[in-house]
């Protein structure tokens, strides 16, 4: 069993298994495979611990967060993501003591509400060298 996995949501099942393939590949070691598609009302631990894998639909929020890798293997399996075939860039993110018994909507909330807000950033950051 590896003791490292990927909780995966916005994918059908065909792309959620290519990128599980591609970051093992990458990465040379066994990663689980966790998808969090219809479990948005559980926590992030229960999530974990339960370790679905049932349910796939393509949304438009897509994110990948990594369970027991260290900042060395993140950085590394962001930097490889796949991005051959089509696929879009997941939200990134890893479990934490806090986020760990959030409802895993609210994890999705708190995602989108910071990658608008480093959008925002970067945009003004952009004016400002204009």
């Amino acid at each position: 069993m590896a003791d490292k996995h990927i909780v995966l949501y916005g994918y059908g099942e065909e792309k959620a298994r290519m990128i599980h393939e591609s970051l093992m590949k990458t990465m040379g070691f066994d990663i689980g495979f966790i998808n969090a598609e219809g479990h948005e009302q559980e926590t992030v631990q229960d999530i974990i611990e339960k370790g679905y894998n049932d349910k796939y639909k393509v949304r438009d929020l897509k994110i990948l967060m990594f369970v027991d890798f260290n900042d060395e293997e993140i950085e590394k399996a962001m930097d490889q993501f796949p991005k051959a075939k089509g696929l879009k860039r997941p939200l990134f993110c890893s479990p934490t003591e806090k986020n760990r018994g959030w409802k895993f909507e609210d994890l999705m909330d708190d995602l989108m509400e910071e990658e608008l807000y480093f959008q925002d950033k970067d945009m003004k950051h952009m004016e400002k060298k204009k």
